[in-house]
């Protein structure tokens, strides 16, 4: 299984396809704190807006966001090429609906379910109906989030965790593993071939090396002191610093680009070295 961090423009039409295992331009490396990585060079369709083509949908992806942003744009592109069953995992169905509306979507081409995010109970459910109805996932696209910047204090989830993080990161890192434990990812059949992949959307933002992320305030996560005391109300950072909304919001981003799903533990796993919040 693959597994990819970067960062995507939205105003390259996203061309989400490259990322879910279609032809690329090219492969860069982005360097996130020292750690380099991999990841496919988005490639815009010149097809974009061509009306859906008819053919056998071989391959299933999860969306998260998919009713704004890059995440609607993606779920346009992969539903428009004939290939992909695009499930659209969001906490808005009906805006999601209105967009599926507004691009003409094949109404075969795409499933509408509900997922809050900023809900652990939620994510579980979202990860039992896929199993309970067989849905097998070739690709899961981690794109949803949140950021609050006027915010002056944090907004907390009804798990009780600062909300940035808790969308951003606590959601996905839990919906990745609890897709992987119940096998609605799909296992690869051959070494480099037909291989499932799990995409975390980026931002430079975070990045520190980048224009955007040297812009303060910068992503620190410290030594995660919020984190190691349980990260509840009223902790609202990472590093367990003053509450700082945009901080908070890149702080997630750095999380979300460096976690790993853990094999063989319990759901809940661990992250950056401490245990996800029961």
């Amino acid at each position: 299984m693959a597994f990819v961090s970067g960062s995507v423009s939205v105003s390259s039409k996203v061309g989400v396809r490259s990322i879910c295992g279609e032809r690329v331009s090219q492969a860069r490396s982005v360097n996130y704190n020292g750690r380099v990585r991999m990841v496919a060079a988005p490639e815009t369709s010149k097809q974009s807006d061509s009306p859906q083509v008819p053919n056998v949908r071989t391959k299933t992806v999860v969306i998260t966001g998919a009713s704004s942003g890059i995440g609607k744009h993606a779920a346009k592109e992969l539903s428009r090429s004939g290939e992909w069953n695009v499930i659209m995992a969001v906490r808005n169905p009906e805006k999601a609906a209105k967009v599926a509306e507004e691009y003409d979507l094949d109404k075969g081409s795409y499933k509408i379910m509900d997922l809050e995010l900023g809900s652990l109970e939620s994510v579980r459910k979202f990860v039992k109906t896929l199993k309970d109805d067989r849905v097998t996932v070739d690709t899961l696209v981690c794109n949803a989030a949140i950021w609050h910047p006027k915010d002056t204090k944090p907004r907390y989830t009804e798990d009780g965790y600062e909300e940035a993080v808790a969308v951003n990161y606590f959601g996905h890192f839990l919906l990745v593993n609890l897709m992987i434990q119940n096998s609605t990812i799909r296992p690869n059949l051959q070494r480099g071939q037909n291989q499932s992949r799990v995409v975390f959307i980026g931002t430079e933002t975070h990045n520190p090396d980048t224009l955007p992320g040297k812009i303060p305030p910068q992503a620190d996560l410290g030594d995660m002191q919020g984190l190691e005391a349980g990260f509840k109300e009223p902790i609202g950072m990472i590093s367990g610093g003053k509450f700082e909304p945009t901080k908070a919001y890149k702080d997630s981003k750095v999380s979300r680009a460096r976690s790993k799903p853990v094999m063989g533990q319990g759901a809940e796993g661990h992250m950056l070295g401490s245990s996800l919040p029961a």
